[in-house]
């Protein structure tokens, strides 16, 4: 019998290994690291924010929610629900930096509207709630990256004291 040696060994052993495990591109082995968050949640001294990925709600260029979205929005609600009903709510949709920034803010509009919608269908009252829908040059991250434009398309759902 043959005796292997250390580089040999070393390369069998990473063979063995590479085969029981599933291989991923340096990016895909990112994004299978991070979990998909499909609602976060943040409080503030004066207000909760509810953040929602837009793309998991909405196909782009449409303000019809996803199979799936209610879900999410329903998680959402759970948060509503939870706080006091004396709360305000606005929702307010960011649209993707892609094209005229009037359709894109009437386009995130029509998303927000779809967003409080839902809400008012599960029993929150409409008089609480404010709807409001943001071109990409009114959102908060200024990139060109394609992954913070992606974060820029998003529904925020901020919920205060009535003042």
């Amino acid at each position: 019998m043959k005796k292997l040696n250390f580089k040999s060994m070393t390369l069998f052993l990473s063979a063995v290994l590479l085969s029981a495990c599933d291989v991923y591109t340096p990016k895909e082995a990112y994004h299978a690291l991070q979990p998909i968050q499909k609602i976060k949640v943040m409080d503030t001294y004066n207000q909760t924010l509810i953040m929602l990925q837009s793309s998991e709600l909405f196909t782009p260029g449409s303000a019809q929610l996803k199979p799936g979205a209610e879900d999410i929005l329903q998680d959402a609600v759970d948060v509503i629900e939870g706080l006091s009903p004396q709360l305000k709510i606005k929702v307010t949709a960011y649209g993707l930096p892609v094209g005229n920034k009037d359709s894109v803010k009437k386009l995130s509009r029509a998303q927000a509207q779809s967003v409080a919608s839902f809400i008012w269908a599960q029993g929150i009252d409409m008089k609480r709630i404010k709807v409001d829908g943001q071109s990409y040059s009114d959102a908060n991250l200024q990139t060109d990256s394609v992954n913070a434009s992606m974060m820029q398309y998003r529904v925020e759902i901020s919920l205060q004291a009535r003042s």
